[in-house]
């Protein structure tokens, strides 16, 4: 059986720190999410009003993939297959096609020909979905209010989705990971509750399923993300017997509207695999996009490596005095968090137990595995990962 939720006003685990009891400041869903819709047309104005737009790949790659895709609707022809495109190919097939979005194709669907403005703009309201996925997932976890919001503040235009902003199928699948997450934890809760989950279930096998259907490696390490918190509440669940009787329905419920929604782009997908290069890529050539650990030094020091300076004056790992191949991007390897929150770590998640506490214990055990994942042919456990997946 579920364990007993504590009062929304005092969380399990700010009750044992005076310190750490929040305020009442519980605001409603409605004024929470108006206020993440704010804080995203705020943050998002540049591209929404100023004229900018997403550069780079965005607009070399990803917007004459929609640009086809949206003639080809108006024009009453399928987009399946794209004669214009390295010499003509399934597109349909392809992942970073999109036709399995339903925002960008519904896009495409009502205007002939979407500008540039537009085709971000569709970009951008998935990073609102994701704030309004943390919006629910912190709530959903009992925390007040302002930290939500600095929560999905921090999600949509942090490092993480700004580093890859020009990468339009990863946002896609980014924006869709927090609500999936939300809807599979109130599924399980719902369940071991005794309560109806099977609409919710339901609700997360679509979401998920519209997330994986990007097919790109965030949909990929969200999706094994997912499974593990499965797996971790099957494995914390006080009687797993009574855990299986209260999920398998609901489980069933997400696994075939999933597998209705995910089917056919993944078979598509499939038959096109033989013509990829990606399997031929070594596993030599793979690990030089594994981050230095010495890039963790830019977390508290703040352009330690000159790595805002443009091309000139950077000397860090892949820069002219390392020997060594490192591709990654400065955009991804570029770590500043500032030592407030450091600070906050220590005070609270070391020394006040948080770390440790049930509610985080599966939070932070991704975080070390997406690290020692990051960080690649520096560990010694990065090859059989590799060989593995």
């Amino acid at each position: 059986t579920a364990e007993p939720h504590p009062p929304m006003h005092a969380p399990a685990l700010a009750s044992h720190d005076p310190l750490l009891r929040p305020t009442t400041c519980d605001w409603p869903l409605w004024a929470s999410l108006a206020a993440v819709a704010g804080i995203w047309a705020f943050l998002a104005w540049p591209w929404l009003v100023d004229g900018l737009i997403i550069p780079w790949d965005a607009k070399n790659h990803f917007y004459p993939l929609l640009r086809f895709v949206s003639q080809s609707l108006h024009d009453g022809q399928s987009p399946a297959w794209n004669p214009y495109h390295m010499g003509g190919y399934p597109m349909i097939s392809d992942p970073q096609s999109m036709l399995f979005s339903p925002l960008m194709l519904g896009l495409a669907a009502l205007v002939e020909r979407p500008s540039m403005r537009m085709v971000d703009a569709a970009q951008l309201l998935h990073l609102l979905i994701g704030g309004a996925g943390i919006v629910l997932l912190c709530r959903s976890h009992r925390w007040i209010a302002p930290a939500g919001l600095l929560a999905a503040a921090v999600y949509m235009f942090g490092g993480s989705a700004a580093a890859r902003l020009q990468h339009t199928g990863i946002i896609l699948s980014y924006g869709w990971l927090p609500l999936a997450f939300w809807l599979l934890k109130e599924t399980m809760d719902r369940s071991e509750a005794g309560r109806r989950s099977v609409g919710w279930a339901a609700g997360f096998g679509l979401v998920a399923a519209v997330m994986a259907a990007n097919r790109d490696q965030i949909a990929f390490l969200s999706c094994m993300t997912m499974v593990a918190y499965v797996a971790h509440r099957a494995a914390t669940a006080a009687n797993l017997r009574a855990f299986v009787n209260a999920c398998w329905r609901p489980g069933l419920a997400a696994v075939a509207t999933g597998i209705a929604v995910l089917a056919l782009p993944v078979l598509l997908t499939l038959q096109f695999l033989g013509l990829s290069n990606r399997p031929e890529i070594s596993f030599d050539l793979a690990v030089t996009g594994s981050l230095n650990p010495v890039n963790f030094i830019t977390a508290l020091v703040p352009d330690y490596f000159k790595s805002l300076n443009g091309f000139s004056g950077y000397w860090g790992p892949g820069g002219l005095p390392w020997a060594e191949r490192d591709w990654t991007d400065r955009a991804t390897d570029y770590l500043y968090l500032g030592i407030l929150p450091v600070v906050l770590v220590l005070r609270y998640g070391v020394l006040a137990g948080w770390l440790a506490a049930r509610e985080v214990r599966f939070y932070a055990g991704v975080l070390v595995v997406m690290i020692f994942y990051a960080v690649g042919s520096h560990t010694p456990v990065f090859e059989l990962i590799y060989d593995a997946f």
